[in-house]
């Protein structure tokens, strides 16, 4: 089982990009204790499928790609996956 952290740097996003993916299913969690928790398989599944990680628009080669995907990920014009410097 993965931290929300794990996942993120794993997708390269910042942590509200992993909480947007959850709260639109496209990740599943599991609570341990008060803790959020993914799944690898979670995470293989959503590299599988090729989702853009964001809610925003996708602009090829303005972001790096996901590893061996050729999906890109766009930055979200949302404020709740607006990550924090």
């Amino acid at each position: 089982m993965l931290t929300v952290r794990e996942v993120a740097e794993a997708l390269v996003v910042c942590r509200a990009t992993v909480y947007a993916l959850l709260e639109r299913g496209a990740l599943e969690r599991v609570w341990v204790g008060g803790s959020i928790r993914i799944s690898a398989a979670s995470l293989e599944a959503l590299l599988a499928r090729g989702t853009p990680l964001m809610l925003g628009p996708v602009v090829p080669g303005s972001h790096p790609p996901i590893a061996g995907t050729g999906t890109f990920r766009a930055p979200s014009l949302s404020q709740a996956t607006r990550c924090q410097p």
